[in-house]
């Protein structure tokens, strides 16, 4: 069986995962061999009154972003996940690829804030684990090809396909996932 790489963002109320609440998950696979997106999924997570006290600075943030990234992280209460159920549609999507660990890999840009909040997800639920260690960082990934300009901000950095709804989780996920496609297939020829 072939490898996948999940490309998946997070939307949150703190860039801290100790502090603050995720509050929606995009995740895209991608086939690792053939490159090719596969299956999606995207989830909105129910979180606590104060967490709009988390980090005042980042609920500012967000008031200054668009409309339809705001009302997806921090509108449709009333239908939202509770957070373990979503880690645990999350764990059976990923393991749907492959039941070795090694054949999982998880992608975000940059896969050190994503990955946190990940972890902390499936650890609350009691879960393990579903993705190996090893992560690839896009933009790293990036940063060694094009050099530092690449990934400093999407209306001014290299960043080839802009999300249809900038900040939003699923389409942070597909385009930075579209965006790992390109830089891969670089490497490969």
């Amino acid at each position: 069986m072939s490898k996948t790489i999940f490309s998946i963002d997070v939307e949150t109320s703190s860039t801290d995962p100790f502090k603050g609440n995720l509050l929606s998950v995009g995740i895209v696979a991608i086939d690792f061999d053939s490159l090719e997106i596969g299956n999606s999924e995207y989830w909105e997570l129910s979180y606590p009154d104060s967490a709009k006290l988390d980090s005042p600075m980042t609920y500012e943030w967000w008031e200054q972003q668009n409309e339809h990234a705001f009302e997806a992280a921090w509108g449709h209460r009333e239908c939202r996940s509770e957070p373990n159920d979503v880690a645990q549609k999350l764990s059976d999507f990923v393991c749907g690829y492959s039941d070795v660990w090694d054949d999982r890999i998880f992608a975000a840009n940059p896969s050190t804030f994503d990955f946190g909040w990940v972890s902390k997800l499936l650890s609350g639920a009691g879960l393990n684990e579903v993705f190996h260690y090893r992560t690839m960082c896009i933009r790293s990934i990036a940063f060694g090809i094009y050099g530092g300009d690449w990934g400093g901000g999407r209306k001014d950095s290299g960043e080839w396909n802009i999300p249809e709804i900038p900040h939003h989780a699923y389409y942070d996920a597909l385009a930075q996932g579209k965006d790992l496609i390109k830089l891969l297939q670089e490497i490969r020829t």
